[in-house]
């Protein structure tokens, strides 16, 4: 039995002027979302992170957590931004 891969997904989230939330990554070139909610956001990047990882790499994820970040504990306002860590467990066998 193999120990499973663990891999970290810097994500940079921006709140515009508009109150949309934008989110791209350095360590996922081209990839950005954008919307007014950020959970639903993270929703729909745990969607994308999978399929990304299925389709180019042919690797399952096992588990995807986000290592909270203290400076934005109380909501991005308006022309703020702030940087995550998405942490990425990979299916065993992998």
């Amino acid at each position: 039995m193999s120990r499973p891969n663990v891999i970290a997904i810097e994500l940079k989230i921006d709140r515009h002027d508009d109150g949309r939330v934008y989110i791209h990554s350095p360590d996922l070139p081209g990839f950005h979302l954008a919307g007014m909610n950020l959970e639903a956001l993270r929703a729909d990047f745990d969607s994308v992170l999978r399929d990304l990882l299925k389709g180019n790499a042919n690797a399952a994820v096992e588990r995807i957590h986000y290592v909270p970040n203290l400076a934005n504990q109380f909501g991005l306002e308006p022309g703020q931004g702030t940087r995550e860590t998405c942490v990425v467990t990979l299916a065993e066998g992998r």
